[in-house]
């Protein structure tokens, strides 16, 4: 006698699918480049976008998800240095308050690969896509979400600023940017999206 099969699980095991993809809702007007150093951009958030694309939830106040994106990433040469990214992150915000506004990291690891690939595959640049809806609810309920603009920051990561004396730091890994910053990396668009 054969012992019976497990119940399919796998239906279980699948997140349920999206209602619809989602929908644009701001994007910057202007490239940002970046060379080693913080970077700050601009997204306006358009009223009408935003409107149709939270019909499309059926949800009236908020999205049910909310993703940014890192389009059209283009190098010669991976920086070999990841960013972090902050949504609102005030100007001169103590470290403290970075935590808050940290919604992920981005690494360059195959830029040049996406640049010039292989065999018949068209060059193009990078993208990164995050959920950052928890992060938006969170910024929202401390009054630091607005419907109509956000400021997304890329900061380097495990960097010793300039005026820092040498010492322990350089011991445990953490480094110095190169003189003359890192190898430039162009972002053509930060967008957000609703889903």
């Amino acid at each position: 006698m054969t012992p019976p099969n497990p119940p399919d699980s796998s239906a279980a095991a699948q997140p349920e699918p999206p209602a619809g993809q989602p929908e644009i809702v701001g994007a910057s007007e202007s490239p940002l480049h970046l060379t080693g150093a913080a970077a700050r951009i601009p997204v306006p958030i358009d009223a009408r976008a935003r409107s149709a694309a939270l019909a499309g939830t059926g949800s009236e106040g908020a999205p049910k998800r909310v993703y940014l994106h890192v389009e059209n990433i283009e190098a010669e040469k991976n920086p070999g240095t990841v960013y972090g990214i902050y949504v609102n992150l005030p100007k001169d915000a103590p470290p403290e308050q970075e935590e808050a506004h940290h919604v992920g990291n981005v690494s360059f690891f195959g830029v040049e690969r996406a640049r010039d690939p292989r065999g018949d595959e068209h060059a193009h640049g990078m993208r990164v896509a995050l959920d950052i809806t928890d992060s938006v609810r969170a910024l929202a309920a401390r009054g630091e979400w607005k419907d109509d603009q956000l400021h997304v920051t890329f900061r380097p990561l495990g960097l010793v600023p300039d005026d820092t004396p040498p010492g322990p730091l350089q011991a445990s890994g953490v480094h110095r940017p190169p003189p003359g910053g890192d190898p430039p990396v162009s972002i053509g668009r930060v967008s957000l999206s609703y889903g």
